[in-house]
């Protein structure tokens, strides 16, 4: 579940540069073009990583649960869920350093 969350938190930051590069620049300028390239690598990666978390959940899930990790260390998936979101957080921090 959670890399599911993650792909869709990078698919709503895509639709948020889209929504940027349509209201903000003209349509074809320079500006346009690189914010939507920018929408569809983060688009792209997100895609990506729902893949690889339905790889997960049918091929991994399964056996966790029901040998019970999943229920035993459950301090781990909240530390592995805080560690990527503060991920996510520098990633779009530098990515907005870099555009600017």
């Amino acid at each position: 579940m959670l890399p599911e969350v993650i792909a869709y938190f990078l698919s709503a930051i895509a639709g948020a540069l889209l929504y940027v590069s349509i209201t903000k620049e003209s349509l074809f300028s320079e500006e346009f073009k690189k914010t939507m390239k920018k929408s569809l690598l983060v688009l792209l990666i997100a895609i990506g990583v729902l893949l690889i978390s339905a790889l997960i959940e049918v091929k991994l899930s399964r056996n966790l649960i029901a040998s019970g990790v999943c229920l035993k260390n459950t301090s781990y998936v909240l530390i592995a869920t805080v560690l990527i979101f503060i991920g996510l957080i520098i990633f779009e921090m530098k990515r907005k350093k870099t555009s600017s």
